[in-house]
């Protein structure tokens, strides 16, 4: 995900859309709404990772809000603004590839619900600008897709969607000869029907149903045979306009290069990728972790950690092995497990000494548990060595410098950092440390960006500010230097400054 935005949502009546950066770091004052954007963004991906069967009913699509542990939402009733005039809770979101809007519906004065009525999807095919407008309200079941004839301004051609070379510049070249082709934007209007629909989730039967509309209607205008058993309505009354779009572009519309924009990685790149919510936990001095107290964020991070079966020398462990040198936790591991019911890890100290990780501070016990959390999900991504990103994970971080001193602190940023550059994990981090957000702006400042431009696009590092008392957030904007263009509020950078003076 690089895009958020939503509309009377918990504290907001209106949020507009915020891009998002490989790491983004959202700090402020408390109730300031960081954590309603965080709840937005886990709600989203909770709800585009639905699976929906091929029986399914996708005009009775619902959004719920009881799924995720993590949100803490419940019910509709408790998502949707208090200010709001209207049962309607509306959110934005975007991958760079597909750009999604998703409004629903629901009894504002029903205490007791715990989902929502989908009313409207609209799925852009960003690189091609392709609307997919499914209205699922009754008497207006239809799709109305949209052929624009301009590239969307929501589309940064920064990175090619493709694997090699070769597949890219035919990606490439489809896509300028389809806009070169195209003089005017077409609207074709299309029903909804679930016979065509696929298994899969929201995104991909959402292609998918528009695709079986799009080929059965190709194949009818040109007078070739159709399975009339197979349920898919054929589009009639359309506009001389339409029909000739639809004929010229059918060789390019029935190859679907909109859907397959990187080959066997569709489902993975429509999904909106995978994504873990690391939030402030306590940690315990315990020696053996049991299996019963999987309920417990800490023993299950272990336990599933200790599932994985981490072969020495794999990347994995050098990764885990590397940060505890780091992070002066020791220089190596050992998880013992017994009839995979329980579980000690011991560390072995710089000085070859093995203690329990239980004997180690809360703050070398809490970079553990994070290290074993972000290399639980680099296995469970095939990382095998340096270099092999996988762009399709993203993790949620709540407040990692718990427990932590200054330095160590710091040192997080370089952590986050080489997940994105060497792995591909990308970041969403809740946070009050000023010394994490100093060192982002070291690491900003070695880059050597030569341009503004370059930096907003390239830069890894955003951090947001939210100041709280019903203002609006802002992007802070790192300067090729490092420093930031905006100004903090009072009460964050300037407080131990502040402290300071008055002891001078």
């Amino acid at each position: 995900m690089n895009q958020i935005g939503f509309h009377n949502f918990r504290k907001f009546q209106s949020f507009p859309n915020l891009d998002l950066s490989p790491i983004t770091i959202f700090v402020g004052e408390n109730n300031a709404g960081k954590s309603t954007v965080v709840k937005a963004i886990l709600s989203v991906l909770d709800f585009l990772g639905t699976e929906i069967g091929g029986g399914d009913d996708l005009l009775g699509l619902r959004f719920f809000f009881n799924k995720s542990f993590f949100t803490h939402v419940g019910t509709f009733q408790r998502a949707l603004n208090n200010s709001a005039n209207e049962g309607v809770i509306t959110f934005t979101a975007s991958n760079g590839l597909y750009r999604i809007q998703i409004e629903m519906e629901g009894d504002k004065d029903d205490e007791q619900s715990i989902s929502a009525q989908i009313s409207e999807i609209v799925l852009t095919i960003l690189p091609f600008n392709i609307d997919l407008d499914y209205k699922f309200k009754s008497g207006q079941d239809r799709l109305i897709a949209t052929f624009h004839s301009t590239p969307s301004e929501y589309y940064k051609d920064l990175s090619a969607p493709y694997d090699t070379p070769a597949m890219r510049e035919n990606y490439h070249k489809a896509r300028i000869k389809y806009f070169k082709d195209m003089t005017k934007d077409i609207e074709v209007e299309m029903p909804i029907s679930n016979g065509s629909l696929s298994q899969g989730r929201i995104i991909e039967v959402l292609l998918d149903h528009f695709y079986s509309k799009v080929e059965a209607t190709v194949k009818s205008l040109n007078n070739k045979a159709i399975d009339l058993f197979s349920n898919i309505l054929i589009i009639n009354g359309l506009s001389k306009d339409a029909e000739d779009f639809l004929r010229s572009k059918r060789t390019l519309l029935l190859q679907k290069p909109f859907v397959e924009l990187a080959k066997n990685d569709v489902a993975r790149r429509a999904s909106f990728g995978g994504f873990e919510y690391i939030y402030a936990h306590a940690v315990t001095q315990t020696v053996i972790y049991s299996a019963k107290d999987i309920n417990d964020y800490f023993v299950r991070t272990i336990h599933d950690f200790a599932n994985q079966r981490i072969e020495k020398e794999t990347e994995v462990y050098k990764f885990i092995v590397r940060w505890m040198k780091i992070f002066r936790i020791g220089i190596d591991y050992e998880v013992s497990s017994f009839g995979g019911e329980a579980h000690i890890v011991k560390i072995k100290n710089s000085d070859d000494r093995i203690v329990n990780l239980a004997d180690k501070g809360m703050g070398s016990i809490q970079l553990m548990i994070l290290l074993f959390r972000l290399a639980s999900m680099m296995a469970n991504a095939g990382i095998q060595s340096p270099g092999q990103r996988r762009g399709d994970y993203t993790i949620i971080v709540e407040e990692p410098e718990q427990n932590l001193h200054p330095k160590l602190q710091s040192k997080l940023a370089d952590l986050f950092l080489e997940m994105y550059e060497l792995y591909g994990f990308k970041f969403i981090i809740e946070s009050h440390s000023e010394y994490l957000i100093r060192r982002t702006q070291i690491l900003i400042a070695e880059k050597g960006f030569k341009s503004d431009e370059e930096l907003k696009d390239f830069a890894p590092f955003k951090v947001i500010y939210f100041p709280g008392d019903d203002k609006e957030h802002y992007d802070m904007l790192y300067r090729t230097d490092g420093k930031f263009s905006n100004e903090f509020g009072p009460g964050f950078f300037d407080e131990a400054a502040n402290l300071a003076f008055k002891i001078f």
